[in-house]
């Protein structure tokens, strides 16, 4: 799963822009399930089993990763950046991204005023729209032979391992949950079940809706990543979750109320098969279960989500333990529904 995880997040692809992760999971996926794209972008998969679920369930998880669009070429041949998702704009100063161009990746510096010309605006935030993005043109005629308005731009891929057990990356956020679905897909054959690889949850979660409104759900269970805050200078109690204790179950965000019985399903299911389990000690965030809850007639959701540092950055840090700790609860989960435990 870890070769899964590092493709995976070396393919570029922003919010609307994911067909090469869509066509990368396919081609993982097909010859262990029904497979498909619909008129969003979203891989549609049906995993049949050796039995019939007892609940119609449902996995989620999506493929879309934040970061730019070119907004405009500017006369000096340098390029301005619309924001994709949630991104702070004080980590961007200096870093390379790379421009997908029809032509091929074109590396820019994202530039701002050198520290030696700056006064007190040194000390207040950087926004997006100040700043731009270098390729090493000097006019707007010169860029315009490389890049155009609309083209997607993103943090460079950069997987490594990292520490003891940890490993460095762009687009954990949410290729790592999708590593974990095709590793679901292709080893769990118990009871039949639906998987969605969605588009744009970054900017709204349009694919996810999409997909749970042409599926009769009863329960949708959402793989994704949430923000471990257990670094300095956060305090232990306004710690989110930690790497390194296991999957994090979410109690409530800021678009979901999870359903009780799934959330206690969860903890008694991991203690039961000796999971690693934490709370989601916050509310905080969303995801795509916010659409799916309250699509067609409903279906009643649970996120579990992988700890996460640096979310929505360049080097975001995961532990490989708690990858595959989520991996068990999902089985260890979807035999206990499937088989009529809930």
């Amino acid at each position: 799963m870890r070769t899964n995880v590092r493709k995976l997040c070396s393919i570029y692809g922003v919010s609307g822009h994911e067909t090469n992760v869509a066509n990368f999971i396919m081609e993982q996926i097909s010859p262990f399930c029904e497979c498909s794209l619909d008129n969003l972008g979203n891989v549609l998969a049906f995993k049949r089993g050796k039995s019939s679920s007892a609940r119609s369930v449902a996995f989620f998880a999506h493929m879309d990763e934040v970061g730019f669009l070119v907004s405009n070429i500017t006369g000096d041949g340098s390029l301005k950046l619309a924001e994709v998702g949630g991104i702070n704009a004080n980590i961007l100063v200096g870093q390379v991204l790379v421009v997908c161009a029809q032509e091929g990746p074109i590396f820019g510096v994202v530039g701002a005023d050198p520290i030696h010309l700056q006064n007190d605006e040194r000390f207040r935030p950087v926004r997006i729209e100040e700043l731009s993005l270098d390729i090493g043109c000097d006019s707007r005629q010169a860029a315009e032979k490389l890049v155009a308005p609309g083209d997607m731009v993103c943090f460079c891929e950069n997987f490594s391992p990292f520490g003891e057990g940890s490993i460095v990356s762009k687009a954990l956020d949410d290729r790592v949950g999708c590593a974990i679905l095709i590793e679901l897909i292709k080893t769990f054959d118990e009871f039949d079940f639906h998987a969605a690889f969605t588009t744009t949850e970054e900017v709204g979660s349009s694919g996810a809706r999409v997909v749970a409104q042409g599926l009769d759900l009863e329960i949708a269970i959402v793989v994704e990543c949430t923000t471990a805050a257990d670094t300095p200078p956060t305090e232990p109690e306004g710690q989110v979750c930690a790497l390194g204790q296991g999957p994090v179950i979410s109690f409530m965000d800021r678009s979901t109320i999870y359903d009780k019985e799934l959330v206690d399903l969860a903890f008694k299911v991991a203690k039961a098969n000796n999971i690693k389990i934490q709370h989601k000690r916050g509310v905080y965030g969303g995801n795509d279960s916010g659409v799916i809850r309250t699509a067609g007639a409903g279906a009643k959701t649970l996120a579990v989500s992988l700890p996460v540092r640096y979310l929505h950055s360049q080097s975001c840090v995961a532990r490989i333990d708690d990858i595959n700790q989520t991996l068990r609860l999902l089985k260890s989960l979807t035999l206990e529904i499937c088989g009529g435990g809930v």
